[in-house]
């Protein structure tokens, strides 16, 4: 028998999107992220704890996404005024 990946040992928790629960009891976040699914652990086991750690891992991906944006319109930018 195949031993299990760690994404196989989540199970989703109710009415928290993108929130999901390891058989050990740690929480982890999942989210599609520029068309590819990210996946990280939220290091607790408290329930309320991975909700906030979940929306600060969230906003942090959202961030990096902006700034590789405003990076390309700087490149682009300088490319035109050339």
């Amino acid at each position: 028998m195949k031993n299990q990946t760690t994404r196989q040992k989540l199970s989703k928790v109710p009415n928290a999107p993108g929130l999901y629960r390891h058989e050990s009891g740690t929480y982890y976040g999942i989210r599609k992220i520029k068309g590819k699914v990210k996946t990280a652990s939220l290091e607790t086991a408290d329930r309320k704890l991975a909700e906030r750690k979940l929306a600060t891992w969230t906003q942090e991906q959202q961030i990096r996404i902006l700034r590789d944006l405003l990076r390309m319109i700087a490149e682009l930018i300088k490319k035109v005024m050339r």
